[in-house]
């Protein structure tokens, strides 16, 4: 069995290119992966392509933040969140 690899993505305001990335991250040959896709507070459409993919594919694990955080954190907060799911 091939080991599980996580991929994490930062998007803000991308809705012009949000759906090539997500299917081009889908269509890898590697398929045994999960996708922290973090939304930063997008004023586009952004988070709703994110959540409309994340509906349909449970490898894509989500993380909205309400506003953009320009503070450098927000990968820091994501993996936090993914490693508090993961513990529990």
């Amino acid at each position: 069995m091939s080991k599980l690899i996580t991929v994490f993505t930062q998007a803000y305001n991308v809705e012009k290119y949000m759906e090539q990335c997500i299917k081009s991250v889908m269509a890898q040959t590697y398929q045994n992966f999960e996708w922290i896709l973090i939304e930063n507070g997008s004023t586009d459409g952004t988070r709703e392509i994110i959540r409309k993919y994340a509906q349909l594919d449970n490898r894509i694990k989500a993380k909205y933040f309400d506003q953009n955080r320009t503070d450098g954190n927000t990968i820091t907060k994501a993996v936090d969140w993914w490693a508090l799911k993961e513990d529990g």
